[in-house]
């Protein structure tokens, strides 16, 4: 006789066994098809890794290298204009849901940026239509025709999908918006608050933060009571701003303390997030970058605009954006206007051992090595940390025949002498203004002279944005000394840019997203600050890529003119 209880239990072992082996394939396919099916849609790839067969326009041919999903519907699934043309969302609870159209998405459809008459009347005609399935979606890729059985514009490529991709293509565009409640808090949303945070590194003194947060508190009261006054009142206005109130928070700001060397603020910044959560960082400041960036990249978390010198540039990731390259774009810029020169004397670079001046001094040198420049010869002359520069030192500097190039911050450079001696004669010196806080600290009289020329990251002189007195009327009037002029107009620029994305969202709270509306919204009515002209464009994070050689002299002009 066989002991029948064992026998169960080997029965019941094994067929756990088994649902634990299937589920583990399921999810291991279910993976597996996720990154096929994003492969497609963001490079026109097929299963077998081949680019994809594009038909444009009823007949010209092209492939997936050129063309793709992401290209028009961008990486979020949420669409944009392109070329003047509506491109609707395709994230997943539109596609595979009954969809019909609302107001507070028609109306922001219809009032951004310039539109043809064909796409308004699409964004008017906009009318109801059925789910689709993985049938819809393979004949809607393939012909252009939608789950009501109508054929869609000529705008829309048609693609030659497998089996496989489309499978794969399903289940990623099932991922894309497919937020909840349940996952909203994750990001930092919760039904009555946004949640924010803005990042200081331990070099930053408490002037600059205090001047900083000034701006953050002010913006921050004066959104929140627009917020409450919208909210006690719903139906105020039938046509407008009623469509948007119930997608509507308070904002919350959380300032992140960095302490210590930069190898720790990686574990201090998951504390931080773990604690709570945020939609975005925005703004802030910080010598250094590199580990913020990196945190913010490996969890899909916005870092708008911050105040840094060294921006990461080698790889500039997906959601980290900039004003612009920092010191390496003024060492770029250097080297171009050096390379222009006719005749130009050896190059001098001055700077302090480990401050971001060392690192401005290595760019420069990688920027005319890599241009193999034979006319542009550089050396260093390295100050010591602990070192202190007075007429001694400056003395046997300012005799040599060489093109000085000072990557030193701003109680070095007063150490250097009057420049109105005649033992310059022969001697250019070009200094960083970002570096000697030039824009907050304008130089006396007596420092400017033809010898001395900066490299210049901002307006020129009498042509800055003539919207900037709005932002400085805005602070006066709001109580906010102006005392750190660059970072605060810079986080108003930051505070009102995500003030528009914000309301262009509505309640789709995707970080994707919201980085694809700040790149489309940069150059179009905002405040650029102490910047000539700001903009973005997909998978640009630099909004400022221009910067000029100033000689001193016009510094001068623009002193005696006020």
């Amino acid at each position: 006789m066989f002991d029948r209880e064992p026998l169960i239990c080997l029965m019941i072992k094994a067929t756990m066994l088994f649902l634990l082996f299937f589920l583990v394939m399921s999810k291991a396919t279910l993976a597996n098809d996720f990154q096929i099916g994003k492969r497609f849609y963001e490079k026109g790839l097929l299963a077998d890794g081949t680019p994809v067969n594009v038909v444009l326009q009823g007949d010209i041919e092209a492939d997936g290298y050129l063309i793709n999903c992401a290209s028009c519907h961008r990486s979020s699934g949420y669409g944009d204009g392109e070329g003047g043309n509506y491109v609707p969302p395709i994230t997943g609870p539109v596609l595979f849901n009954d969809y019909a159209p609302e107001r507070q998405y028609i109306f922001r459809n219809l009032y951004q940026d310039v539109q043809t008459p064909t796409t308004r009347a699409q964004v008017h005609g906009l009318k109801q239509r059925a789910a689709y399935t993985e049938q819809l979606l393979n004949r809607v890729i393939t012909s252009g025709i939608n789950s009501d059985g109508e054929q869609l514009s000529p705008q829309m490529p048609r693609f030659m999908l497998d089996k496989a991709t489309l499978k794969g293509l399903t289940v990623y565009l099932k991922s894309l918006g497919a937020q909840n409640q349940d996952s909203l808090p994750k990001i930092g949303v919760e039904p009555d608050i946004l949640h924010f945070a803005t990042i200081f590194t331990p070099d930053v003194n408490l002037a600059e933060k205090a001047a900083i947060m000034a701006v953050f508190n002010a913006y921050f009261k004066r959104k929140n009571l627009n917020t409450i006054a919208a909210q006690k009142k719903p139906n105020y206005s039938s046509g407008y701003k009623s469509d948007f109130v119930y997608a509507q928070r308070q904002w919350q700001l959380h300032e992140w303390q960095l302490t210590g060397s930069a190898e720790q603020w990686t574990k201090q910044l998951a504390a931080f997030y773990q604690a709570q959560p945020v939609f975005s960082i925005l703004g802030g400041k910080g010598q250094r970058w590199q580990a913020i960036h990196e945190f913010c990249e490996q969890r899909s978390l916005p870092c708008l605009f911050p105040n840094t010198p060294l921006p990461v540039t080698a790889k500039t990731g997906e959601y980290t954006l900039y004003f612009s390259k920092g010191l390496q774009g003024e060492a770029n810029s250097l080297a171009t206007y050096l390379e222009s020169l006719a005749d130009v004397s050896p190059v001098l670079q001055i700077y302090r051992a480990n401050s971001v001046g060392e690192v401005a001094a290595e760019f420069l040198d990688k920027r005319l090595s890599k241009k193999q420049s034979p006319k542009v010869i550089s050396s260093h002359l390295i100050v010591t940390e602990q070192q202190m520069l007075d007429a001694a030192f400056w003395k046997p500097v300012l005799v040599q025949k060489k093109t000085l190039v000072l990557w030193l911050n701003r109680d070095d450079f007063a150490t250097l002498p009057s420049l109105n001696g005649n033992n310059l004669k022969q001697a250019s010196i070009f200094v960083s203004a970002s570096l000697i806080d030039l824009k907050n600290k304008p130089l006396s009289h007596q420092r400017y002279n033809k010898a001395l020329s900066f490299i210049w990251p901002w307006a020129l002189p009498n042509h800055e944005p003539k919207r900037l007195y709005r932002a400085r009327a805005w602070m006066r009037s709001r109580g906010v000394p102006i005392t750190h002029e660059l970072e605060q107009l810079n986080t108003f620029f930051v505070l009102n840019v995500v003030d528009y994305a914000m309301h262009d969202l509505l309640d789709r709270f995707s970080r994707k997203y919201s980085i694809e509306i700040i790149e489309r919204i940069t150059e179009n009515g905002l405040n650029p600050g102490l910047y000539r002209t700001m903009s973005l464009g997909p998978k640009q994070r630099f909004a400022v890529r221009k910067n000029s050689i100033l000689n001193a002299s016009l510094l001068m002009l623009k002193e005696s003119n006020r």
